[in-house]
């Protein structure tokens, strides 16, 4: 399920300005695009090679990568 909302954006900016100094004026174009997608556990987010442009915030729980 998609949906995004006034905490989902506040807790991403939090996270980018843990990397760095950042006014959320200058982040507003990437809060404004920001979709927030629940997963299962084990549900796959993306496969290697597969074409995923975006950039992806952690709100809650934990991302593992494997590769075999």
């Amino acid at each position: 399920m998609l949906s995004t909302t006034p905490a989902d954006r506040a807790q991403a900016l939090q996270i980018a300005q843990m990397f760095a100094p950042l006014a959320a004026a200058d982040f507003a174009p990437v809060l404004q695009g920001l979709r927030c997608e629940d997963l299962a556990p084990g549900q796959v987010l993306f496969h290697m090679g597969q074409a995923r442009p975006q950039e992806y915030f952690v709100l809650h729980g934990l991302l593992r990568s494997s590769v075999a």
